[in-house]
């Protein structure tokens, strides 16, 4: 399984590295940093970053998205995933579609983002998620160093 995750890893960086435009703002390496779910008819913010590492590589046109929960003991097991798909970004709007998943619900998926950019710091607010349309997520990443 790691070695699928990295072998998609290295074929996006090579390929994003291998062009001469000038990039998109959100092409890179991101690390979720803060995470808030919104829920109707409150809008309470509940945070949803747990404790795990999560990040998101963003190409040309594909994306990929890392997360394993940090372990406390040897003796944890360690809850681990990914997703693979491709994207559009224009007018500060990001709308993915998942190819390929270790969670195997979500392939198919389409999701749409307003996205901002306030220097090495990208927020999304998420605002069109599969089977729950009334929930809005928060997202706050940073550029991965």
């Amino acid at each position: 399984m790691k070695k699928i995750i990295y072998f998609i890893l290295a074929i996006i960086l090579i390929t994003a590295s291998c062009t001469t435009e000038e990039k998109s703002p959100i092409e890179g390496t991101w690390e979720l940093v803060s995470a808030s779910s919104f829920f109707p008819p409150d809008s309470v913010s509940h945070n949803i970053l747990d404790e795990s590492i999560d990040l998101m590589v963003v190409g040309e046109k594909y994306y990929c998205i890392f997360w394993q929960e940090e372990s406390t003991s040897l003796s944890d097991t360690l809850e681990e995933g990914f997703l693979f798909g491709n994207y559009s970004f224009e007018n500060g709007v990001y709308i993915d579609s998942c190819i390929y998943s270790s969670e195997p619900a979500a392939v198919g998926f389409t999701t749409k983002a307003n996205v901002e950019f306030k220097g090495d710091t990208m927020l999304m607010n998420i605002i069109d998620i599969p089977d729950y349309p009334d929930v809005k997520l928060r997202a706050v990443h940073v550029r991965y160093k």
